[in-house]
Parts: structure tokens; sequence; C-alpha cells
């Protein structure tokens, strides 16, 4: 309706300009100018399609995926892809169309190029479809990063690693020096929009040969998400800030220092300022100052001495330095309960008297210890291990030399052994010997164990948690076994002769050494269900009348094997495999030899080789080798 009225005014108007036009030519040419207005609304002209070449997107972009700054790059203005972040190492080539299409290859080393696609809507802006989708988003200063900027590099995936130091960016976003824990020979970052990338070479040649940070922030303190080597997937997070990085006051917790790499002292910090605890005889606590810096004093009061002074330097919350009254470093024991529960101790005294005492104690998940028997009477103390060093510090109801002692030394959480200290923290006068107190019970063996002789496993046990032996490959009509403490026996009822009989003390809940008809070690199966899946290959009996017999069978999540086929039928028999070793057993319909067989040797969750016996499970009859799947011509 509207343009049906507004052709209908325009013709009005023609005609009222006729009639007027010979009399006032002005008249006339207002009429005109009106009439191509009223035109113009109804038949607009388009606008002009925006015209683009390889010049008119010259600059820095940034590439955005789901909102989130992740890639950028230079273009030289010429086709050129001067620089390109994530490891697209080597620039690369750009095309663009007068209607904005582009395409794009960025170089990767030994690898073929990454080709990106999509279309520039405007010089500043634009969007690509491949390999992702996202926005372009022009980098309107390049210079809005240049200065001095401090660095954290935060690994989190596989091995665990922070990384600190500084760069220098230049006018043009280009990093021109760097210092640290990691040299940037090259690199380029770039602020679009809130969103940075920040692409580097170092000077390593490990994961770390190239960083890639992507993240938010502006022209103060980015924040993102850390990638390293392979340009794919998340290794960590990254922090860059205009300021140097102050170590906060987090050092609250516990503390192992050590002197020339071997365990000297613990202490204790609360996040006040106050030493809870610490060995050595320093019997009152103290203070501790640590400053934005790092900086680091603490005073440990001594009783009936001066307080002793120490001077170092925190450079993360979990490690340090000291140069006073020693040098040495400081870690942070990331697990204080790692000692707790009950262990039996025997300290000998070597220097001036010989003395040999010996008792229990035990210790809660903060180190301290609780309570103690024996020859020597702990009233207060803790104990702590941290890579593989350990500390214990204890008062004793003794007045004597013994009245208070240090052990140092090395170990695990099942035993530590070492040097003594009594009286004085800077004497040695003996040694301690640690060992933690077992409790295996029937229940805690429930499930499959291998027996490895001369460290290879040749046979297997299934206990029921009751005290029963459910199967071996014994060739057995079961058994039972027994625990108590760190003490094992276990018997088994053969088919043709007397009992087998094993004992054995245990090392830990899934280890003990045993002694019977033969030695060795006895493992617990960590996953019983290994080898679930289906199986087959070949039976080969070269003793005797070599024969071979193949074979195609099932096992389930507990190892059972459920099925087979093939030259020998299977009626019942278990398969395990821990740490690369292999256990079978089982036995068939057949009254001859092989009425039963057992297997050791080898292998993976999907090839199986080793030695074979049938009759007896101390035979060596042969050899076997089975896949999962199964070989073709099964």
């Amino acid at each position: 309706m509207l343009i049906r009225y507004v052709l209908w005014l325009i013709r009005r108007l023609q005609r009222f300009a006729r009639f007027f036009g010979r009399r006032n030519p002005r008249i006339a040419a207002y009429i005109a100018a009106l009439i191509a207005t009223l035109l113009a609304i109804i038949n607009p002209q388009p606008e002009p399609e925006p015209q683009f070449d390889e010049q008119s997107v010259a600059g820095a972009w940034i590439l955005e995926v789901n909102n989130q700054a992740e890639l950028s790059c230079v273009l030289d203005g010429s086709g050129v892809v001067s620089t390109a972040s994530n490891f697209f190492n080597n620039g690369g080539s750009y095309q663009v169309a007068g209607n904005g299409d582009f395409s794009m290859a960025w170089n990767q080393l030994g690898s073929s190029p990454i080709q990106f696609s999509g279309n520039f809507d405007s010089e500043t802006s634009g969007t690509f479809t491949q390999p992702k989708s996202g926005n372009l988003v022009k980098v309107a200063d390049r210079s809005a990063m240049s200065g001095l900027w401090y660095a954290r590099y935060i690994r989190t995936a596989g091995t665990s690693e922070t990384f600190e130091g500084s760069f220098q960016v230049d006018n043009e976003g280009f990093i021109t020096s760097s210092s640290g824990d990691l040299t940037l020979n090259s690199g380029s970052i770039f602020i679009a929009d809130g969103g940075v990338v920040m692409h580097a070479k170092t000077n390593l040649n490990n994961a770390w040969i190239e960083v890639a940070c992507a993240g938010s922030g502006d022209t103060q303190l980015v924040t993102g998400n850390l990638t390293l080597d392979t340009g794919y997937g998340i290794d960590g997070t990254f922090i860059f800030q205009r300021d140097p990085f102050a170590v906060p006051l987090d050092i609250a917790g516990h503390w192992m220092w050590r002197v020339g790499g071997s365990a000297q002292l613990y202490t204790v910090f609360d996040d006040q300022g106050s030493v809870i605890d610490a060995s050595n005889f320093f019997n009152n606590g103290g203070t501790y100052n640590l400053e934005a810096n790092g900086d680091f004093t603490m005073d440990l009061v001594e009783t009936g001495n001066p307080d002793i002074h120490f001077e170092g330097n925190f450079s993360s919350s979990d490690e340090g330095t000291f140069t006073t009254p020693a040098v040495g470093t400081m870690e942070r024991i990331a697990d204080p309960s790692a000692m707790s529960g009950l262990w039996h101790a025997t300290w000998t005294r070597s220097v001036n008297a010989d003395e040999i005492l010996s008792g229990s104690f035990t210790v809660d998940s903060e180190g301290v210890i609780t309570s103690s028997d024996g020859q020597l009477p702990l009233t207060a103390g803790r104990i702590y291990i941290s890579n593989g060093a350990v500390v214990m510090h204890a008062k004793t109801t003794r007045s004597d030399a013994w009245v208070e002692l240090t052990c140092r030394g090395t170990g695990s959480t099942i035993s530590a052994s070492g040097s003594l200290s009594l009286d004085s923290p800077n004497s040695s006068d003996g040694s301690f010997i640690f060992s933690r107190t077992l409790n295996v019970t029937k229940a805690d063996m429930q499930g499959p164990w291998l027996l490895q002789i001369n460290g290879q496993a040749e046979q297997y046990i299934v206990c029921d948690g009751t005290g029963g032996l459910v199967a071996s490959n014994f060739f057995n009509n079961g058994g039972t076994y027994n625990t108590g403490g760190t003490g094992l026996t276990m018997s088994w009822s053969q088919e043709f002769g007397a009992s087998i009989n094993f004992t054995g003390t245990f090392t830990s809940k899934a280890t003990a050494n045993v002694t019977g008809p033969a030695s060795g070690t006895l493992v617990k199966v960590s996953n019983p269900g290994a080898l679930q899946g289906t199986w087959g290959g070949d039976l080969n009996k070269t003793t005797q009348t070599p024969t071979t017999r193949n074979i195609t069978f099932d096992v389930d999540a507990n190892g059972a094997i459920t099925s087979s086929t093939g030259d020998l039928s299977i009626t019942s028999g278990f398969a395990f495999l821990e740490n690369g070793q292999v256990v079978i057993h089982a036995k068939t319909t057949n009254t001859d030899a092989w009425g039963e067989f057992h297997c050791w040797g080898t292998g993976t969750t999907t090839d199986l080789n080793g030695d074979m016996g049938v009759d007896s499970p101390f035979d060596d009859d042969g050899s076997f080798s089975f896949t999962n799947p199964p070989p073709v011509n099964n």
C-alpha cells in the first residue's frame, strides 16, 4: 500500500510540476528533487560490494574459537603469513578474493600445512570455518603488549612443573629477550577484544621446546591455558603480569630441610609467622618472617641457649633455599600422614657406650608420635618422609643422653634406616632401623596371587577371603591358608600325594616372601580381569612325542576361563596377568597327560608367550603363544 501511495503522489507531483513549471522554474526544481527522493525510497540502489585483497587485511589477527582466543597470525599484505602461533613453525601463505573469501595454509614442521578458509566481512573482522569454526579479530594496536612481562608457566599434565621468568616485547608484539627458568628464543604476543595469544620457541629440547599461551586479560594481567610441544590439548595454565611475582604467605604446613642433599630437620609452620614445631632439639618452637620477594628469616628457640637464626629464600610455596646457619634446601612435605600407623624400632648407640634399645611407636595423620612402648618410652615427637628422606625427633622419659633423639636417614612408608643423634642435634651416636607393623588378615588375601620364583611368576593361587584356597595350578583339590600379623601359611591338598606347604612373611598387604617346595615372592594380582576377552593360539609340547594343540578360550572379568573350542575342551581354569607376567592353568576333558596344562611367561593384554607344562605343575614340556583376538587360522 505504501509503494502504491508513493507512486500516486509522484504522478500528482509530476502534473503539478508541468502546470507551475512554466511560470516558476524554482518550484519545478523543488518538485523534481522531491520526486527523486521518493523514487529512491521505493527503489533503493544496492550498496556496492566491499572489495578486498591481500593488502587490505594486512596486520596481526587473533583467531577465536567459541569466543575464546586460541591462535594468532601476522599477514604481511602480499600473501605471506609471516608469523603463526601454536607450533605452525614456518609461517605460510594466504589469498583473499574481492568478496572477502580467503584461504590460508600454515606450514608445520614435518607435517602437511594446516588449511584455513573463511570470509573477511570487513578489514577488522571476519569468520573462518576450517579447520574449526570461529572469528577473526584484527589486532588494533600491536604495541599494546610492549614492555616487560613477568611469566609463570604451570604444567599439570604429565610431569608437574612450574617455570618462572620474564620477557620483553617490542612495539610490533614480538618477544625480543627473556630471562629466568625458560629462555624464549623467538615469539609474539597480541591482544584483541580482551583475548590474548602468545607463542614462543625456547632453549629446551623436551616438551617445553615451544609454548603456546591462550587466554584473556588486559595490558596488565593475563591468565589462561598453556600448551606444550604438540600445539594440541591443554598441558597447564599460565600467568603474565607487569609486576614481579610476590611469594604469598602460603608456606603454612610441614617442611623438610636438607644439607648436601641429606635430610637434617623438619619444621611445621602456621600461617601467622609462628613455628609450631621443629626437630633437632629446638624445643620451644620459634617465629618466621616471609617478605614479598620470598626472602625468609626464622628464629628457633633452643632451651638454655641463644636462638638459632636462619636466613633463606622461598622460590615458590613448595620449595626454597637457605644460607644461614648452613647452605641447603627446603621442600614441602607433600603428605604429612605418610608415616602414620604403628612402627617397630631398634636404636643402636655405638659411641661412648654400646647400647641397643627396642620399642614401638604410633604416628597420627599429622606425623605426630601419639604413643609408644618398649625400652624407650617416647613422650613427644614427630616423623616425616619426603622424597625418600626420613627425619624423626622425639623426647623420652630418660634423663641421660637418651633424653632426646633425632633419627635421619632414608626409607619408605614400610621401612627406614639411618643415623642416630642423642642429646645434641649435631652428634652422630649410632644408627636406627624402623619397620612398619603389618597385620594382614585372611580377608586382605581375597582374590588371585602370583608366585614368582627367581623373579618369574610360575604359579597362581586364588584365596576366598576366609582361609580357603579355591584354585591354583598345583594340580590339587584345594587347600587352606592362614595369616597372623606378618606371617602366612598355606597348604594344598594334592590329587596324587601329600600336601604342598608354604610359609611366608608379608612385606606389604600385596607382597610376601615365601618358602616351601620353592622359594619366591607372592604378589597380589591388582586386576583379575586384565585378560578378559577371547584368546587363541597354540600349546607346543616338545618333550617326549612332539604335539601341538590349537585352542580358543574365553576369559571373564574374574580371570576365569569360561569356555573353549579347538583341540582341547577346557572344563575349568584361570588366566592372570600382573606387571607383564602371565600364569594360566586349566583342566580339560582329556584323560591323558593333557588332562591339565599350565602356562607361565610374559605378555600384554593382546599377546602372551612363554613356557608350558602338562600333568605336573613343575614340568617344563614346551611353549605356548596366545593372542587376543585369536589368530585368523584359529
